[in-house]
């Protein structure tokens, strides 16, 4: 059997792999002029965790901290070797598939983390979409569940929406105060009587924020003599004042 490349081959033993109820992983490769002349395609389980050793002669007195978490290694042999000549074709040379732990039925198999994995469309309009509206990751993988038929069909878990929100959050945390600055001035750009004010430091951290739409305004001039001002104190990640300016109209 041959391919045209390692991803080719890749695709077609992880193909293999999920029919007969097990994932695999990239293995191996050996190089020689410039060209991947061998790859190996391994099973997840083949190996085992490596073990730490303590390193005495480090000068660091802060004790090391190791999470305690499980292994899914067996130390499994089964894996495809591929090899080439040019760099062109690809011959599988070596093929093992006697494995020593037991398969995934097929009922289950979506759930290896190999074949979990959230698409651009459930990325985009799913969990970050969802999230602008205040609902969490748990409520969009439901929405999700619901949406496509069961969990089996969604492709991931709740914990890969958590963690695909907390890269987000990640990734936006040094430019959230600009995203919030730039998201105001479009509303001023393209509301009518909207208004903000900010203000920063020397370092150019934000330190204030003040904003108000084109409703509140014309409601304070009407139901102005009742102000309730609620100002909760540095309970925020943040350190920031969060204060609500709360009007009483004639509805209470």
């Amino acid at each position: 059997m041959q391919f045209t490349s390692i991803e080719q081959a890749y695709a077609f033993y992880k193909s293999y792999a999920k029919l007969g109820g097990f994932s695999t992983r990239k293995g191996g490769e050996v190089h020689s002029g410039g060209i991947t002349k061998t790859k190996y395609f391994v099973c997840s389980k083949e190996g085992h965790k490596a073990v730490c050793i303590e390193d005495r002669s480090s000068k660091s007195k802060k004790p090391y901290k190791s999470r305690n978490r499980g292994t899914i290694r067996t130390g499994c042999k089964a894996h495809l070797m591929i090899c080439t000549v040019d760099g062109r074709l690809y011959t599988v040379k070596r093929f093992v598939d006697g494995h020593n732990h037991k398969f995934v039925c097929p009922d289950d198999i979506h759930m290896l983390p190999a074949y979990r994995q959230l698409s651009d469309v459930q990325e985009e309009e799913m969990v970050w979409e969802l999230g602008t509206l205040n609902l969490g990751p748990v409520k969009a993988f439901h929405i999700m569940r619901k949406r496509y038929g069961g969990f089996e069909n969604v492709g991931a878990t709740v914990d890969d929406c958590k963690n695909f929100r907390n890269r987000i959050n990640s990734y936006i945390e040094e430019c959230d105060a600009d995203m919030v600055i730039n998201r105001m001035a479009d509303k001023k750009q393209y509301l009518a009587d909207y208004s903000f004010k900010y203000s920063v430091d020397d370092e150019k951290r934000l330190t204030g924020l003040f904003w108000a739409n084109g409703l509140c305004k014309p409601n304070y001039i009407e139901f102005g003599d009742v102000i309730s001002f609620d100002a909760t104190f540095k309970i925020n990640r943040y350190k920031m004042v969060f204060v609500p300016f709360t009007g009483i109209d004639n509805h209470c």
